[in-house]
């Protein structure tokens, strides 16, 4: 990878910055040069909530950041060559589509899923696999003590004995 290709590229500060707490980037590249840009070539960070592109411009002195939301993008598409992909991203609400050009093959193709799936609302963000967490461990934690409840029903009516509805009710208890 790199020239021909492009390349896996650190996060840079100024993406970092604009992170939000719950937010995570799980790519980033740079396209390939090839082309001779001066200045630098562009780069794509992809995180469970939107798009980064960062666009060196000015001889590289400066780079603007381009931000897109999945909410804002309708269809994201790839244009596989031999090394390397483009990517576009269609807009919705008559914003310009948006392509990166030049990155590694495979990458794009990650690329390509995560932003779909991002679009179809299917990326977590860590605050909902925490919340998921907690639900998940409170119905459990509900099951757990309904189940005990019917233990004792079944001991009042005479069905389980003392030690029965104990030893069952340890084994649920260490459950939790």
């Amino acid at each position: 990878m790199g020239i021909i290709s492009g390349r896996e590229v650190e996060v840079p500060k100024e993406i970092q910055s604009l992170l939000e707490n719950d937010e995570k980037v799980l790519h980033s590249f740079e396209q390939a040069s090839i082309t001779g840009k001066i200045g630098g070539a562009e780069s794509i960070y992809v995180s469970n909530k939107r798009v980064f592109l960062l666009k060196p411009t000015a001889l590289g002195l400066r780079r603007n950041v381009e931000d897109y939301r999945y909410v804002d993008m309708a269809n994201v598409y790839m244009k596989k060559g031999i090394t390397r992909s483009d990517i576009g991203i269609k807009m919705r609400f008559r914003s310009d589509n948006v392509s990166i050009v030049h990155i590694p093959k495979e990458a794009a193709t990650e690329i390509v899923k995560t932003i779909q799936a991002g679009i179809e609302g299917k990326l977590e963000t860590k605050e909902q696999v925490s919340n998921k967490s907690e639900t998940d461990i409170t119905s459990n934690s509900d099951d757990i003590l309904e189940q005990i409840r019917k233990l004792s029903e079944l001991k009042k009516d005479g069905i389980l004995t003392e030690e029965e509805f104990e030893g069952k009710k340890k084994q649920l208890l260490e459950k939790l």
